[in-house]
């Protein structure tokens, strides 16, 4: 487990191959912020945030090491910026099935 910079953000790892955040704002009741992220094909083992909160690492018994993009804004230039403004909804759903679709490079 880590917590990020801000102190009210916990990543933990899990043997169920995930990585989950938390909103520990009240140590007494911590609440889960967000989906867990998903990926590892094993337990994982060990995380990190980046100096600036907005990165995480993860590292697991799967031999891999991923890097996830906590910064929604961040996030959706790259994936804007890497399909020249394109990801159609079967895209969308191969890459992102957690989550609902939305033309997020409108406007860009």
């Amino acid at each position: 487990m880590a917590f990020a910079p801000d102190g009210r953000t916990l990543a933990t790892g899990s043997g169920d191959h995930t990585v989950r955040l938390w909103d520990v704002t009240d140590p007494a009741r911590a609440e889960p912020y967000g989906q867990e992220l998903t990926g590892h094909t094993d337990t994982v083992t060990s995380v990190a945030f980046g100096a600036d909160g907005t990165t995480l690492a993860s590292v697991g018994y799967d031999l891999t090491a991923r890097m996830w993009t906590l910064d929604a804004d961040r996030a959706t230039a790259y994936v804007c910026d890497r399909t020249g403004g394109v990801l159609n909804r079967a895209e969308w759903e191969e890459r992102l099935p957690r989550l609902g679709y939305r033309d997020v490079c409108e406007g860009r």
